[in-house]
Order: structure tokens, then sequence, then C-alpha cells
């Protein structure tokens, strides 16, 4: 197995760049509003003769976790738990421009328990002249600081180094691909928002990978999800929802739609995820045309097929009959994520 490296820390710090920069991909979307990334999003990095995963995790908030019971804060918190408890190795990330925090100490603390090494890296630090400076109060924690710049690449080598030198005593011998997150069956999760994708990604592989809610827009990233079945590998791509353009008004949520296409465009398979409530709109037929028209290999799930009444049954399923008369070569099930039937 390849060893695992978490990014955690709180919001807005700037794991996603440092993530990125390590895999040397834009991989996961970076934006200066706090809170972009929700879930775990896996990569690969290879520095000389070393493979490692990295996990970037969504920002940390220990302090609100109580007074959110359930709710999206709660739901990365333990997203980003679950990711600490995987890894092999911690990089704690923290703000050099902004100083120690009180949500800093609160995550050092759960970061500290775990006894795993740890690595603090100190972002936002642009060149070595404004490093005693920028470090000085993090010397407190008692952790190896590695100081960074992930918008300029400062100290991004050093990291890389580091990095390396603690995980080559981990690295078991075997092949090594065998393990790459990135290899197996790549399965594409497309739709409208709250059409259940995240749902029928955890009940496929059996367990809470990604963050689940009712308030449309969970997701805001593609993220991959590797599960392993009668040993043959599956990447599951759960991606943020789809709507139509005209409702899309911020920067982020076009980044977010223009990943999910793309992510349809590389994947093997795409699911396209509906959802049986809303009935089949317009969104639901432009993709559907998007996807024949790309030739994309993929086949329809209508979710929440339980929920539906039995007397309209038939005339939904004629619905979606005549909507893929263009595709008549596209496979169509009935489902609920929820039941798991």
């Amino acid at each position: 197995m390849m060893p695992i490296i978490a990014l955690l820390g709180r919001p807005n710090v700037g794991k996603s760049s440092i993530f990125n920069r390590l895999i040397r991909k834009n991989k996961a979307i970076t934006h200066d509003m706090p809170g972009v990334t929700r879930d775990r999003i896996y990569g690969e990095m290879v520095e000389d003769d070393v493979r490692l995963a990295v996990v970037d995790t969504g920002g940390m908030l220990p302090d609100s976790v109580e007074e959110d019971n359930g709710g999206i804060d709660r739901s990365v918190f333990d997203q980003a738990t679950e990711a600490l408890e995987e890894a092999d190795i911690l990089l704690f990330v923290v703000d050099g421009r902004e100083g120690i925090t009180g949500l800093d100490e609160s995550v050092s603390e759960k970061v500290r328990a775990s006894g795993k090494p740890i690595l603090l890296v100190v972002n936002k630090i642009d060149g070595p002249e404004q490093e005693a400076k920028a470090t000085a109060d993090f010397h407190a924690l008692g952790l190896e600081i590695a100081p960074v710049s992930a918008a300029h690449g400062f100290g991004l080598n050093t990291l890389r180094a580091r990095i390396a030198e603690l995980a080559r005593p981990l690295i078991e011998q075997g092949p090594e691909d065998e393990d790459a997150p990135e290899r197996g069956l790549k399965i594409c999760m497309l739709g409208r928002p709250n059409a259940g994708k995240s749902s029928m990604v955890n009940a496929l592989v059996g367990q809470g990978r990604q963050i689940v809610s009712d308030v449309a827009g969970t997701t805001r990233d593609s993220v991959q999800i590797t599960y392993d079945i009668g040993g043959k590998r599956y990447v599951f791509v759960d991606t943020a929802g789809v709507r139509r353009k005209a409702n899309i008004h911020d920067s982020l949520e076009k980044m977010s739609v223009y990943r999910a296409l793309a992510s349809s465009k590389r994947a093997d398979v795409t699911i396209l995820v509906l959802d049986a409530l809303e009935g089949l709109s317009r969104q639901d037929k432009r993709l559907i045309d998007y996807l024949a028209l790309q030739r994309t290999p993929f086949f329809v799930a209508v979710n929440k097929i339980d929920l539906v009444p039995k007397t309209q049954l038939k005339a939904l399923r004629e619905t979606y009959e005549e909507a893929l008369r263009i595709a008549p070569y596209v496979p169509t099930l009935y489902v609920s994520a929820l039941k798991g039937t």
C-alpha cells in the first residue's frame, strides 16, 4: 500500500492550493471563499522513488461541531477526522499571514492526539525574508515547521522532499501500480443538484464517504472514491450538481459545473442521476443530449423511485422512454439510493 498523506486545518488556510501543488494538478477547486472543499479529495504525489496518496479535506471547525449537530460543519469535520484516521502522515496547514488562532490551537489538539508524524505547514509566506517573523508564533505548538507559499511556490520543493523522507520507511515493497488511486474503471456521477448522486455513491460503496444533505449543492468539487470489490477496482467520481447556465451567477459554481462535465468526458462510464420526484426537467434533457452528442458511454439512474406513488409509475417510465429515444441504446434503471434498491 502507498503511504497516505492528509492535509488538515481550519478553513481558508490554503490546503487545496498546497494539495494541487503536491500532486502537480489543479484537481481541487481553490477559491477565497472559506469552506470550498467539503469532501475528501484524493490525488497522487510522486517524488523521486516515492509514490504517495494525498488527501485534501474541508476546513475543520472543532468548536462549532457541537452546535452544528447533523449539519454541514459536522459532516465536514467527520470527513476530515476520517482522513486523519486513515493517514500515515499529517500536514497541519496554517496561515502565516494571520498568525496562530484559537481555531488553529483546537485543530492542533485533534491532530497531535493521533500520535502520527506531523508537519506544520505555514502557508502564505512569500519568501525567506518573511519566514522568521511569520513562523514565530507557531513554534509554541512544538511541531516541525515547513514554511511555504502555495501561490508563489516558495518552499514547495523542500516540503515535497521532506514528505518523501518521512514516507520512505512506510513503503511496502510490491507492485505499486495496483495501489494507485487513479487505476480502475472510472465511473462519473452526473446530474442536477440534489438528485442524490452522493447518496448513490455511498449506497454503492457501503460507507458514508460523501457528505449528503437536503441542501442543494453540497458537493462542490469532482471527488474520487476508490472502491475494490471482487478483486476489481472502481473509481467513482462524484460531481457537483449541474444547473442551467442562466441560474448560475457565481464563479465558484461555474467552475464546479465545468469540472463536472469535464469529469464525465474523462470517465469510462457516466451514470446520469435523475430525480423521480422532480420529473424530467429541461436541464435533464440537456444533459441527455450532451452525453449523447459527446458519445459518452452512459446509463440513466432514476433515483427516489420509492417515493413515487404506484399509480404514477407507468406514466413516469413512459416519460423517460420518450426522452431517451435519441439514445435508444442507453439503459434506464429505477432505483432508491436511500433504500439500496
